[in-house]
């Protein structure tokens, strides 16, 4: 009897403890930085990047898997750091934000701190509205992995969303533009060579897209899909 008593009040205690409400969390830990995001490891493996929050706003750390060592690459106050990526193997592009505004700053660095360059200024808005967007929208296109001091970039024309391609040169900022864009196509699809091959076309506020398609650099672009852009539709990856 006493054994039967002891096992029914050993279901009670873990009974009890299954239905306790848990420990509430602090608002922190849903809003809050998280301590590492978006790590992202260089090309040939030696370099570990990620953000970190420091003075409340996230910045980059790199870590020297080869040297085993750590190194803080930004120490931001006001803007943060929103996104990084490796140009090559020892060069990291990052995006600056500023008051969660829809404007951008992209720059590159060195993975031991040196050799800041500017790629596309931050330019702090004066309110949210088109208006005041600055006028020239700047977009990664491709890292181009086999031209490490290059990127290709989409420089848009004004505010209308649309843009040409440009190569940048990542430790001279000087731009040299590639491609006139064919149309209203608004991002593209590169391949392994950085040659654009696939564009994504649609006029401001049309109900429907065009994906266009090229075989060459010298081949002229023809649609290969047109869809609804609030239905069914398809976009290529790769």
């Amino acid at each position: 009897m006493i054994i039967r008593r002891f096992r029914l009040l050993t279901v009670l205690l873990l009974t009890a403890v299954a239905h306790a409400a848990p420990p509430l969390l602090p608002l922190e830990v849903f809003f809050g930085n998280s301590q590492i995001s978006q790590l992202q490891i260089s090309p040939d493996g030696r370099y570990l990047a990620m953000l970190q929050p420091v003075n409340n706003r996230m910045n980059i750390t790199v870590v020297d898997r080869q040297q085993g060592t750590k190194r803080r690459l930004t120490n931001m106050r006001e803007e943060n750091v929103v996104s990084i990526s490796w140009l090559n193997n020892h060069r990291l592009g990052f995006r600056q934000q500023v008051n969660g505004q829809e404007s951008f700053g992209f720059y590159a660095i060195e993975a031991d701190g040196s050799k800041l360059s500017v790629l596309q200024q931050l330019v702090a808005l004066e309110g949210e509205t088109v208006v005041n967007q600055p006028e020239q929208q700047y977009s990664l296109v491709d890292a181009l992995p086999d031209d490490p001091d290059y990127i290709l970039v989409s420089i848009n024309r004004g505010r209308s969303g649309l843009g040409d391609l440009y190569r940048q040169n990542i430790i001279t900022e000087k731009f040299t533009k590639v491609m006139t864009n064919p149309g209203s196509v608004r991002s593209w699809v590169t391949d392994r060579t950085g040659l654009a091959r696939v564009g994504i076309s649609q006029m401001d506020k049309a109900p429907t897209a065009e994906v266009l398609y090229r075989a060459s650099a010298k081949s002229p672009w023809v649609t290969i899909h047109t869809g609804a852009v609030d239905g069914d539709e398809w976009t290529p990856l790769g």
